[in-house]
C-alpha cells in the first residue's frame, strides 16, 4: 500500500484506511465511480476484493 500522503485525497490516504479497516471487504466486489479512480487503484488492489469496477464519465482515464 503506498505511504499515507498523496495529494489525490483530501486527507491523504486517510479516508481510503479508514474504508479498509472499519468496513468488511474480503472476497466482496467493490466499485469506483468518478474521475480520480486509477489513483485509487494501489490501495486497493491487494486488499482481497475479487473484483473491482470502476465508471468515469471521462473517457481518458477508462483505457
Amino acid at each position: 500500500m503506498p505511504e499515507n500522503k498523496t495529494p489525490f485525497l483530501p486527507g491523504g490516504a486517510s479516508p481510503i484506511n479508514f474504508f479498509l479497516k472499519k468496513m468488511p471487504h474480503e472476497g466482496k466486489s467493490l466499485l469506483l465511480l468518478g474521475n480520480g479512480f486509477p489513483q485509487l487503484i494501489p490501495f486497493v488492489q491487494d486488499e482481497g476484493f475479487s473484483s473491482i469496477h470502476s465508471a468515469s464519465d471521462d473517457t481518458t482515464e477508462v483505457f
